[in-house]
């Protein structure tokens, strides 16, 4: 009795198998390929790139054209912040080809910088009146006083 029941079972089992197998490859009729150029509609021109993007970059030096590592850049147009790498160099994407950007560092004075595709322009700080940076020692290179921007 148990080997009816199993072979029934055994049976479905395949009828199914064979009708998902059926429903995941449609059958398609072979045809040539010159059939398949003739029935299909040429091809439209490239539309152009909706998310076209600029390369924008530049350098942050001080009075000595030493680069600044660290130093802040402010895209004013979307309002996002880079930092300067360890040449003072920083990169970014813009839907732009142009765009303003503000630049500061603690113990410098802002500057604002005018940023075109295709050039790495360089930006240079000046260090702000009474600022004092320690040139030696372990701590060489740390601001240790912070100057004020003279009002006019």
């Amino acid at each position: 009795m148990q080997q009816p029941v199993f072979s029934t079972l055994l049976l479905a089992l395949l009828v199914w198998a064979s009708g998902a197998q059926a429903q995941q490859r449609p059958a398609t009729p072979a045809r040539k390929p010159a059939e398949r150029l003739a029935l299909s509609e040429p091809a439209a021109a490239p539309a152009p790139a909706a998310n076209v993007t600029y390369a924008l970059q530049g350098q942050v030096l001080n009075e000595e054209g030493q680069p600044l590592p660290g130093a802040t850049v402010f895209v004013k147009s979307n309002k996002q912040v880079y930092i300067t790498n360890a040449e003072g160099y920083f990169v970014f994407n813009s839907p732009r080809p142009n765009e303003t950007v503000s630049v500061t560092m603690a113990g410098y004075s802002e500057a604002e910088l005018q940023l075109r595709r295709g050039n790495a322009d360089a930006v240079t700080l000046q260090l702000l009146p009474g600022t004092r940076i320690k040139r030696s020692g372990r701590h060489a290179g740390q601001i240790k006083t912070v100057g004020q921007q003279v009002k006019d």
